[in-house]
């Protein structure tokens, strides 16, 4: 049996959950209106996937709720989104994008 030991850190969390076809009928223009470059690029290179999209919007809104500021989502070496003030996790299911931030207060 493992038991977990919790430090009292004040943190703050956001989250975001949007369904992926909400995306469906977006052009590039409207891409790069509302993404920076990087993830215009990352979405073009990846045959302008809708989940991608659905993702970075899922994780810019949970960082935004998280911390209060707006943030192009980056990928770190591995591929993995990466966050400049959050720790972020994504995930696909079902048609609908699900995504959490985690800060230190």
């Amino acid at each position: 049996m493992m038991i977990l030991h919790l430090i009292n850190i004040d943190m703050k969390v956001g989250c975001d959950i949007i369904t992926v076809a909400r995306f469906i009928d977006w052009t590039d223009s409207h891409v790069r209106r509302i993404f920076k470059d990087e993830v215009y690029e990352q979405w073009v290179s990846r045959n302008r996937n809708i989940e991608y999209l659905a993702g970075r919007w899922a994780l810019k809104e949970a960082v935004y709720k998280c911390c209060g500021k707006l943030e192009n989502i980056t990928n770190d070496l591995q591929g993995k989104p990466n966050s400049k003030h959050c720790s972020v996790s994504l995930s696909h299911d079902a048609g609908l994008c699900f995504a959490i931030a985690i800060c230190p207060k």
